[in-house]
């Protein structure tokens, strides 16, 4: 019963105003309801809901290092899920950093997208821009960056849309989706990562979108979350 009625770990550092927040109050138990009614767990009732919550996720029980670096790092792991099930090898991508990326608009409804070159995919697509997070940044400040260098302008103070994992299965990997509006341009951007740059009207976008024509994951979100409102 504690298992599905807890779905936020966060609640479990509260001793008091212990709220039903996923089953119908009808769906709990007599005991259950008792708690709910006086708003107080007992410190034996939280340190069951603690363990049971921890029972609830897979737990690694050994680690092989393949490869390590700034950028990425794999290893191996051997895992136990909750309901017994062992897997001898998990393979787990760990990225130290976060990554962002820019929803660049002007007051034309366009939005500013780049022409990227991808070796991993042989290929070469329209995107947002986007990059990691340098050491000591913040996410507004790489933003702006990253902005700069693949596009050649300057932007208003980025605003965060959303975060996501991008390939949770596998990975630990984090990325942040700003928009922001273009400012000025130094008509000067890193040749070496971005063939071309262009302004494209929201309907437009969204056409591209339907005919496949952008594939990558992150500018999808980004493209489509920025452009529900319009």
């Amino acid at each position: 019963m504690v298992s599905k009625i807890l779905k936020n770990s966060d609640m479990l550092n509260k001793t008091e105003e212990f709220v039903a927040f996923v089953l119908p109050y009808e769906d709990i138990s007599e005991l259950g309801k008792e708690f709910f009614m006086k708003k107080t767990i007992n410190e034996d009732l939280l340190k069951s809901i603690k363990m049971g919550v921890e029972n609830m996720f897979p737990k690694r029980l050994a680690r092989t290092v393949i490869y390590e670096n700034p950028w990425v790092n794999l290893y191996v792991d051997k895992v136990i899920f909750p309901d017994g099930r062992l897997i001898e090898k998990h393979h787990f991508l760990h990225f130290d950093r976060q990554s962002v990326g820019i929803v660049i608009e002007n007051d034309r409804d366009e939005i500013l997208l780049i022409q990227s070159y991808r070796y991993v995919t042989n290929s070469m697509g329209w995107e947002i821009p986007a990059g990691g997070i340098e050491e000591g940044e913040t996410l507004q400040e790489a933003a702006k960056r990253e902005a700069l260098e693949e596009t050649g302008y300057t932007v208003t103070e980025p605003q965060l849309i959303c975060t996501f994992n991008p390939s949770n299965g596998m990975s630990d990997a984090v990325f942040n989706i700003v928009k922001c509006k273009a400012i000025t341009s130094i008509d000067d951007f890193d040749k070496n990562e971005v063939k071309e740059r262009k302004w494209v009207a929201i309907s437009n976008i969204r056409e591209m979108i339907g005919k496949n024509e952008i594939k990558c994951g992150p500018s999808l979100i980004g493209l489509l979350h920025a452009t529900l409102d319009k």
